[in-house]
């Protein structure tokens, strides 16, 4: 059974802590919080279900800060498409974030790890996703290679990355890894053991880069047929290729009757990534000895 979708949305609009967050976007706006909160949650609703072109990003759709991906939407929408939110406000809120630079057209390079038939393939993914195929890499927005330990695996295990960990809720916000950013969710946080410390709005409200250090980003193939299963783009980190560590033993959860929470440990600085195991099943590399805990 599948962890992933089983707590909380990690935006919850109608929720005091976007209130809180959306404070001051409703001063520059001139609006009543209430109504921008009504107003975000349409546009995500609705994006949500769409199915004629790819999901917007979710974390845009949650970044409350100036000139971020709410304002520049909300600002964007005439008075008809705040009052009926339907793929033409999504079309409005694309081109918008398109002429502020939150986002970019997509176009992809194969690398020559990728043979004829994946490429193939992806390219018929890539198109149906909006993306063009270009062959140069210095033109590139991505650059997809073919990776072995990941492309060429069925891996059913499922890791996450912790983004918040808020201790006075008793709670962690989580990106499962190879799924979109519209899967992020709050857990109990007994559920995540080896949790780093609280990040403070570090990662889980900013909006995605657009490069990677500058340059284009690397994915792995998995990259494309995920934004495909999503009809949503993945976050670019969950596919870049890890650098090589030692593999831990594994993690075995304790019996039922003895399990008890175990004492949080302190983990490496926020800003490395996090793959937590969930239950008995193995992963093919390592960053973290860390697991999702289910408790009944």
């Amino acid at each position: 059974m599948s962890q992933a979708g089983l707590g909380k949305p990690a935006c919850q609009y109608s929720g005091a802590e976007f209130r809180q967050r959306a404070k001051g976007l409703a001063q520059r706006l001139g609006e009543p919080v209430e109504r921008l909160a009504a107003l975000c949650e349409a546009l995500a609703t609705t994006n949500a279900s769409r199915t004629q072109k790819p999901k917007l990003p979710a974390r845009l759709l949650r970044d409350a800060s100036e000139e971020g991906g709410l304002e520049t939407a909300l600002k964007a929408l005439d008075a008809n498409q705040r009052k009926n939110v339907t793929e033409e406000a999504l079309q409005t809120v694309e081109k918008a974030w398109l002429q502020a630079g939150l986002t970019q057209d997509k176009r992809v390079c194969f690398d020559k790890t990728v043979d004829a038939r994946n490429r193939r393939e992806l390219t018929t993914i890539a198109k149906a996703m909006s993306c063009s195929i270009v062959d140069d890499e210095t033109k590139a927005t991505h650059v997809v290679f073919f990776n072995p330990a990941v492309d060429a695996i069925v891996d059913e295990s499922e890791y996450l990355r912790t983004l918040v960990v808020d201790d006075a809720r008793h709670l962690a916000l989580v990106h499962w890894w190879y799924r979109p950013d519209s899967s992020d969710e709050w857990i109990p946080l007994e559920r995540v053991e080896g949790a780093p410390p609280p990040l403070k709005d570090v990662d889980a409200w900013a909006r995605p880069s657009l490069t990677h250090n500058g340059e284009p980003w690397r994915v792995c193939c998995r990259f494309l047929r995920d934004a495909k299963a999503h009809n949503e783009f993945g976050d670019e980190r969950d596919y870049v290729e890890e650098e090589e560590e030692d593999e831990p033993e594994p993690i075995k959860p304790e019996p039922k009757k003895s399990r008890k929470r175990k004492k949080r440990e302190d983990q490496p600085p926020p800003r490395r990534k996090f793959r937590v195991k969930a239950l008995e099943a193995e992963r093919p590399s390592s960053t973290s000895n860390a697991r999702v805990d289910v408790t009944t």
